[in-house]
């Protein structure tokens, strides 16, 4: 798909990585949040639930039933739920799935947005491991494509290591179980540096998603899908709106905001 990769999407990148060397030694400066992503998405259920907002954890969606050019209740896996709105805040080929009945010509619009998929697994060490932030491998022979170490955001005596696979949605290492992932990753890892101990690593996990990144193809502005949907009541809110930005927290976060607005718009 490199051919059809928007040539605005690789200067931002581009942009985005120069931005961050400043000053006359060109040193590069990153910030993390304290406590993670973790701290922020912890705020975020607080306030909704002090605003007298409900969260339904481990509750997986069938459909969001479409009524008469509008948005229905939504359908569970145990019970089924009534929204003045509804924002579906996931990938766009997931949302498409769960909206069967919509006319056939906005599923397609929708199952053409193309994305990458992402098997990360990630390490804290109680050892350092680079003094880089970010090693970008250019070998075809890696299975991760990154390694990209942190100072933990907690405890400074551990550190966190990152080593990202970006992949396509269906391919095979995407079935392939954590253990064998950590065998070859490991195995690789060795071979950048040899001095690393596999006794350094405290925890070891393995994060999957099929749709992690949106892709960011020519025509991108005419193709991506729109927040509001043709169906009244029904929002679609992810990252492949926030061209021509990149899909970043920054971004996302600002995005969001815009969601929020529309929303309070549309309601009667």
């Amino acid at each position: 798909v490199y051919d059809q990769v928007a040539a605005t999407y690789v200067w931002a990148w581009l942009n985005r990585m120069s931005g961050i060397r400043q000053g006359p030694t060109m040193q590069g400066t990153i910030g993390y949040l304290r406590g993670g992503h973790g701290s922020l998405i912890q705020k975020l259920a607080e306030a909704i639930t002090d605003a007298g907002g409900q969260i339904l954890l481990n509750t997986r969606v069938r459909e969001i039933e479409l009524v008469n050019g509008q948005a229905g209740r939504v359908r569970t896996f145990d019970t089924t739920l009534d929204f003045d709105a509804v924002v579906a805040a996931i990938a766009t080929p997931t949302f498409s799935r769960l909206i069967p009945s919509a006319e056939s010509s906005y599923l397609r619009r929708l199952e053409s947005s193309t994305y990458l998929g992402l098997i990360c697994p990630v390490m804290v060490l109680n050892h350092p491991l680079s003094p880089y932030w970010t090693l970008n491998l250019t070998d075809a022979e890696s299975p991760f494509s990154t390694v990209i170490s942190t100072p933990h955001p907690v405890d400074p005596n551990y550190h966190v290591v990152y080593l990202p696979r970006y992949t396509a949605p269906d391919n095979d290492w995407m079935g392939v179980s954590d253990d064998e992932i950590r065998e070859a990753w490991l195995a690789h890892l060795k071979l950048i540096f040899p001095a690393f101990n596999e006794s350094w690593i405290e925890h070891f996990a393995v994060s999957r998603s099929r749709y992690v990144e949106p892709i960011f193809n020519i025509h991108m502005l005419e193709t991506m899908p729109a927040v509001q949907t043709p169906y009244a009541g029904l929002y679609l809110a992810n990252t492949a709106q926030v061209y021509p930005d990149l899909p970043t927290s920054e971004s996302a976060i600002v995005h969001a905001g815009r969601v929020a607005q529309i929303v309070r718009q549309g309601k009667p």
